[in-house]
């Protein structure tokens, strides 16, 4: 090989290490791109909505508050407020059973637990009622003492000041003086009037203590359009079908979550707007089981941390538009006289024993070792409408039924009020034209037009579960169970299905609704 060759080569090699290293020195290297802001995953549920779902479906039990039905209302954080006051003066098989029924073990350390329940008790508005008070959430828990007992210094002195619980005191010792005060704060705590056959159901000659707890509420749907809808079948377990169930539809911004078992819908929930300050966010909570017929196993204490992981998920989700289809609501049933006034003590002491109410040597000072809560009284309703959320006796959200729209939707996303009376939205407008030109018209074309169906997001005509939560604190404010009128019984959804009722062919348990278009 010549030299000239050689040269050449090198030249070539030469060229190419430069031609490497300039190539290297123009790249520029990138630090890793930061991820998108927009998502964030949700904080995990706190230690306070994890213990309150707990002892929300803790109420559910019949031992805790029996109905001979699935149906119920529960007024959960007024409830745990008086229990974890009486905790502090009960002794014996009494403080063995409130300290089971908090079940804060678990959840809390002891002081842990009260700190959190004093901060909430804080901003939360209890015991306050003023001239607007159906415009606000109206949460009672009082404390009524009489035949001139007077409650223990210390434990008053927690109970006013630092949970600022309410103490009366009945000074006479006649049955017809005691039930006239009781009746007071009971029509106070319900927001409405009621009577009472017989005087004894509110109190006796004997009674020393009793409480009054409840709570109702009364709010408008945030951001929603309603619609009436027909009366439709509310589908129960296994095809079982109540046909007539008043419905509506409301239209808005809602955020969802599915989980294996149920899922769950947040609505929005707006105090009165004319009311200034900081008022309390409030979501109603939808939860529905995948399953009709698996309601008693959703309502149970098994599934409170996948409950409170969706309360959780569903008030830091954003909202997207849906169409969901919901019951009208009235609960206890509107024949019930007392309002919802339900005495826990009852059931208690047929649950637990008769000496379970008796061992508050704590509460009062004097010469009682022993003290007993003669009467516990539960106060909560609910009734859901076109307006949103009240309570019975309210009749203001009466009013505004008449006011709302009727669907007649053309499809499932474009729901339009229907027209009005006079002109016939069932026949087409060939056979219109036909009609008003008196013209033979075919048999063929006067049969009924078919239903359409109309889609909805969700469809709650099958039991579910309802929780309004305060979602600064998240405290479930009532929460209950429904299962359409007449409601089912427990033993019911865990009945066998009967071969008709399996047979599609045989029995049609569909889970449309539909509308005449």
């Amino acid at each position: 090989m010549c030299c000239n060759c050689k040269k050449k080569k090198k030249d070539q090699k030469k060229a190419s290490k430069s031609s490497l290293k300039k190539s290297k020195k123009s790249v520029k290297i990138e630090p890793p791109k930061k991820l998108s802001n927009h998502y964030h995953p949700p904080r995990p549920p706190s230690h306070w909505l994890l213990w309150q779902t707990y002892f929300t479906l803790q109420c559910f039990n019949d031992e805790i508050y029996r109905t001979r039905t699935l149906n119920r209302v529960i007024a959960p954080f007024a409830f745990s407020t008086q229990i974890a006051a009486l905790q502090r003066a009960s002794t014996g098989n009494t403080f063995k059973f409130i300290t089971k029924l908090l079940h804060v073990e678990g959840f809390y350390a002891a002081k842990t637990f009260e700190h959190d329940l004093l901060q909430v008790l804080q901003d939360f508005p209890l015991n306050t009622l003023s001239k607007n008070d159906v415009k606000n959430i109206v949460t009672i828990s009082k404390f009524v003492f009489c035949n001139d007992i007077k409650p223990a210094e210390k434990w008053q002195k927690y109970i006013t000041e630092s949970m600022k619980l309410e103490i009366a005191t009945v000074k006479s010792s006649e049955i017809h003086e005691k039930y006239k005060t009781i009746q007071k704060f009971l029509n106070e705590t319900i927001g409405a009037e009621f009577m009472v056959s017989n005087e004894e159901k509110l109190c006796r000659k004997e009674t020393t203590l009793l409480s009054i707890v409840g709570t109702r509420i009364k709010a408008s749907f945030a951001n929603t359009e309603t619609y009436s809808f027909k009366n439709a079948s509310f589908l129960l377990g296994y095809g079982l079908k109540e046909k007539n169930h008043p419905f509506f539809i409301a239209k808005g911004e809602y955020a969802n979550v599915i989980f294996n078992d149920f899922e769950a819908w947040r609505i929005p929930l707006k105090q009165n707007e004319n009311l200034k300050g900081n008022e309390p966010k409030m979501s109603l909570i939808l939860v529905r089981p995948n399953c009709s017929g698996n309601i008693s196993t959703t309502k149970s204490t098994e599934t409170f941390d996948e409950i409170a992981k969706a309360i959780n998920i569903l008030i830091q989700r954003k909202r997207k538009s849906a169409t969901l289809l919901l019951p009208q609501i009235d609960l206890p049933f509107s024949n019930h006289t007392t309002y919802g006034i339900t005495d826990l003590t009852t059931n208690w002491k047929q649950s637990f024993g008769e000496q379970i109410t008796s061992n508050f040597g704590k509460i009062a000072d004097g010469i009682f070792t022993k003290c007993e809560l003669d009467r516990f009284f539960h106060c909560a309703s609910i009734r859901l409408s076109h307006f949103g959320v009240s309570f019975q006796g309210d009749t203001e959200t009466t009013k505004a039924l008449s006011k709302t729209n009727i669907l007649q939707p053309e499809n499932s996303h474009k729901p339009k009020p229907i027209k009005n009376d006079e002109d016939d939205n069932t026949k087409s407008a060939r056979l219109q034209k036909m009609i008003k030109a008196q013209m033979k018209i075919p048999d063929r074309l006067l049969k009924p037009r078919r239903e359409r169906l109309y889609h909805f997001n969700a469809r709650f005509d099958s039991p579910f579960l309802f929780f309004i939560v305060d979602e600064k604190w998240a405290s479930i404010l009532m929460a209950g169970c429904y299962a359409g009128t007449p409601a089912l019984t427990p033993n019911a959804t865990k009945r066998p299905a009967t071969a008709k009722q399996l047979n599609p062919e045989l029995y049609s348990t569909g889970y449309t609704v539909t509308v005449k278009t």
